[in-house]
């Protein structure tokens, strides 16, 4: 029975049949079809595609006649050779929903390589049906179900591929089920493109036992080199005869050459190979000289023992593990001899040490990077970096970026800039740090904890605008996607150098179990290439084009970067959160501010408070005064050529003071206007004309509802009391639009009570009432606001909602632990919102990691708003500068 050409989305939509003519017997029958993601391997038999589940609810057995599938066109449809069902009886033939304990026991020893979802004692094949592509086809069976539920899967035989095919992903649906001769009714959870693989390594290969911890580069002359583990005799890590292993592939991934083993320290010392194994392997390429390096762990002679636990501290072989370096100056054909760089980047006290696995980097400059990790003399793990200056001839490395983590990928995101992604034992999501000076000093990246994981090795790839067809930089990141297991291998990417992962930015490859480890690499600059251990072979390669990964190009606002605040001012250059910002003339001024440059504040450090003035001009920051006194947590009104400063607070309390700030050449002049009326700080403020609003706000100890105004234009100005807010709001947003003023949100801590109420004040009326208010039921406390030149206003930042207000009711004694979670942990505030005064509505203005925050300035300037400073989380404070146009 054959079918003619269909269209598959129609033809999925065909559900079969109405339960009102079926037969009876059919009524009882229950069918669904599922469709799994995971790698149609090239070159096999058998691939489980879709799943059918029939359960038969009749006493009486019925005949299970075959299905209709639909095909898709296009090249990898074109390389499947031949369609069939198998029957796996009453078991499925997949981990996530099988019943058999053996193929889960077969699994945990082979991974990706278990094969009893086609074994003959096991499944069994129905027959063969060639394909047309872009046509249907009639896959038949005839096996006869008694009651219960029976498992068939369609399964695909895909030839060699040809150069397109191997990205690209064919359709395939089930559109009909026939049961005793009859259509049946059936239920299909989802129709998605299945993609092909390439098995690189298999269990059994070479006589080899298991291949794992895949590393991947593509050299300058755009070959692809793949490096892993070459266990022999067992699955396990370290210590046992493992050897590190390399394929080569000419031709995109589509064919790889024999296996070479490129270390092997055989039985070094007398011992035998298994304790003298070698494995874990990192590769570099340098992009200036085109010589390609291997990084491998050696150890030595710990009796099988594991190496994580068994492996001590000292320098030598016999006492401790060696890093070993290797390297090819002919696209990877041959290799040098072993070289130990163990004395160069190995403190005494450390125990095991190793580097990423995965890959290492060329910097612009030409340095190069490897990722590293070592077991310190406390028993603790910790990641870093180790870097040559030289070409690969020496290599240094400093401090790590956080303690408790292990296997990172290092990137390059921006010049000079070098973002490391660790796993974080601590389970609460990939930590992610930065370091300018090649990781002497490291700070925590806002995205750390975003990134969810299982606790296992991850790859991070970072690739230059001029380097690929969307001519964007993008940063790519793959996982197992879960909290649980390790399945849901995924590609992520990210367009604003790892601050933001929309989730319409990533893809899916293998939902199944694995064990978990990839590389990514650029095949050509339209396609990413992929080397992980998956739930189809042990070592699985798969191409994907960039296009269908990043499929949502912006979410609004895009942010550029400006220099960082003041990077030559101690503790300052670690930015400061609540300082007092604005526009005047040509220049953007910063001043004050607070942070935790020692100590940090979950570890009970003390806050400091600046006194700096700040100008930028023509891309530099210079300092330009100082405050009259320390201080953070004011307002700053723009006033005709300068800014007024109002309030805020510093180490001996809450301030009354008011200064006029006004650019002059190179310097600031400051002058004093009339004090407050009562010591205010985190209030908002807004101008109309030369009338200065200020609201809310602790004063004089006490969360406040007061409006105060100054009329810098009067003859004597000074300080009136207004009508209250309805609220006493504690870091509420305010601007002014059309001569009103707007103010959101606010927390009270007598009550620990957290508002996302709006108000509009109406100067005319000396009267105050109630707007939308903050959107999506959250919060502005801790944001900021801006109006732009049409009148509408920006917020973003702030707390989240929920988070702030349980921290609030928080005893004292489990402060510490709040404050010690990873930034993402905290859910600042990633969306940008605009209210219009003019209709009263809310849009989003996009979403962006980068302007999570709380405590930052927001400021209209030149045709854009800048966003300067504030903290990633509390405690935490973020130089940033950036920028977004087109608002205004």
């Amino acid at each position: 029975m054959t079918g003619g050409l269909v269209n598959i989305r129609t033809a999925a939509l065909l559900l079969a049949g109405c339960l009102g003519i079926l037969p009876a017997a059919a009524r009882e029958m229950r069918v669904q079809v599922h469709n799994a993601c995971i790698p149609v391997m090239t070159d096999r038999p058998f691939n489980v595609v879709a799943e059918i589940c029939v359960e038969n609810r009749n006493a009486e057995p019925v005949v299970f006649d075959g299905v209709l599938v639909a095909l898709g066109d296009g090249p990898a449809a074109g390389a499947v050779r031949s369609l069939r069902l198998v029957y796996t009886g009453t078991m499925s033939a997949l981990w996530s929903r099988t019943t058999s304990w053996a193929m889960k026991d077969q699994f945990k020893r082979l991974g990706g390589c278990q094969t009893i979802y086609c074994d003959p004692g096991y499944a069994l094949p129905q027959p063969e049906v060639r394909p047309v592509a872009g046509g249907s086809v009639w896959l038949p069976a005839g096996v006869r179900l008694p009651k219960g539920r029976h498992y068939f899967y369609v399964s695909a035989a895909v030839g060699p591929v040809a150069a397109d095919a191997l990205s690209d992903a064919f359709g395939l649906a089930v559109t009909r089920v026939g049961i005793g001769g009859s259509d049946a009714a059936f239920t299909q959870d989802r129709n998605l493109p299945r993609r092909l693989g390439v098995a690189v390594r298999r269990h059994g290969d070479d006589g080899v036992y298991a291949y794992r911890i895949p590393g991947l580069v593509t050299t300058n002359e755009g070959t692809l080199l793949g490096v892993y583990d070459v266990r022999r005799r067992t699955s396990l890590d370290l210590q046992d005869d493992i050897d590190v292993g390399l394929s080569r592939s000419t031709d995109g991934g589509r064919t790889w050459e024999p296996m070479r083993i490129i270390m092997d320290m055989g039985t070094w010392g007398g011992l035998p190979e298994a304790q003298n194994g070698i494995g874990d392997p990192a590769i570099l390429v340098d992009e200036r000289t085109g010589e390609i390096f291997v990084v491998a762990v050696w150890v030595h002679g710990i009796g099988n023992d594991r190496a994580w636990t068994g492996v001590g501290q000292g320098m030598v072989p016999e006492e401790t593990s060696q890093l070993m370096i290797v390297s090819s100056r002919d696209d990877g054909r041959t290799w040098s001899a072993p070289r130990n760089i163990t004395p160069q980047v190995k403190d005494p006290s450390w125990s095991l040490t190793l580097q990423g696995p995965g890959r290492g980097i060329t910097m612009r400059d030409g340095t190069l990077v490897f990722p590293i990790q070592y077991i310190d003399s406390t028993r603790v793990p910790n990641a870093g970096v180790m870097y040559s200056p030289d070409h690969g001839r020496t290599w240094r490395t400093h401090r790590f970026a956080k303690s408790n983590t292990t296997e990172s990928q290092v990137a390059e995101p921006a010049p000079g800039v070098l973002m490391l992604n660790m796993r974080d034992n601590r389970r609460t999501g990939r930590a992610v740090f930065t370091t300018r000076d090649l990781g002497r000093t490291w700070t925590e990246h806002v995205s750390s904890g975003a990134l969810r994981e299982p606790v296992c090795m991850a790859s991070l790839l970072h690739v230059p605008a001029e380097r690929n067809v969307l001519g964007r930089d993008v940063l790519l990141f793959s996982n197992p996607d879960t909290t649980k297991g390790r399945n849901h291998m995924t590609v992520k990417a990210s367009l604003d150098g790892g601050y933001t992962w929309l989730p319409g930015n990533q893809l899916l490859l293998d939902e199944e179990e694995n064990w978990g480890y990839s590389c990514l690499t650029m095949v050509d600059p339209g396609t990413v290439g992929i080397l992980y251990e998956g739930s189809t072979a042990q070592l699985v390669f798969q191409t994907v084009k960039l296009r269908d990964i990043v499929r949502s190009a912006d979410d609004g606002l895009s942010w550029r970067s400006l220099p960082e605040t003041a990077p030559a001012e101690a503790g300052y250059a670690a930015g400061v959160s609540a300082m007092y910002a604005g526009a005047a003339g040509d220049a953007l001024i910063a001043a004050g501010g607070a942070n935790f440059p020692d100590v940090p504040a979950a570890e009970g450090g003390e806050k400091t408070f600046y006194d700096g003035v700040f100008l930028l001009r023509g891309g530099v920051w210079n300092r330009a005064g100082r405050l009259p006194a320390p201080a953070a947590y004011g307002v700053t009104f723009p006033v005709g050529d300068g800014l007024v400063l109002a309030g805020g607070a510093n180490a001996s309390g809450a301030l009354r003071s008011v200064v006029k700030l006004r650019p002059k050449g190179k310097k600031v002049v400051a002058a004093e206007l009339p004090a407050l009326p009562c010591a205010v700080e985190q209030a908002a403020g807004a101008a109309v004309g030369g009338k200065l609003y200020l609201a809310g706000g602790i004063a004089d100890g006490t969360p406040s509802a007061a409006l105060y105004m100054l009329d810098t234009r009067a003859a004597k100005p000074q300080w009136r009391s207004l009508a209250p807010v309805p609220e006493a709001f504690v870091q509420p947003v305010m601007a002014a639009s059309a001569g009103r003023l707007y103010l959101w949100g606010g927390f009270d801590p007598r009550d620990g009570s957290v508002s996302g109420n709006g108000y509009c004040y109406d100067p005319a009326a000396d009267a105050w009432h109630e707007i939308p208010g903050v959107p999506d039921g959250g919060t502005f406390v801790g944001g900021c606001a801006a109006t732009l030149a049409d009148g509408r206003i920006l917020c973003t930042g702030g707390v989240d909602r929920a988070v702030f207000a349980a921290a609030l009711r928080l005893p004292s004694a489990e402060l510490g632990s709040y404050l010690s979670q990873p930034p993402a942990a905290y859910r600042f505030r990633a969306a940008a919102w605009i209210f219009d005064p003019a209709s009263g509505q809310w849009s989003r203005a996009g979403v962006s990691g980068r302007t999570a925050r709380a405590g930052a300035s927001l400021v209209p300037c030149a045709g854009g708003v800048c966003l300067l400073g504030g903290e990633i989380k509390p405690g935490v404070r973020t130089p940033d500068v950036c920028r977004t146009d087109g608002l205004e």
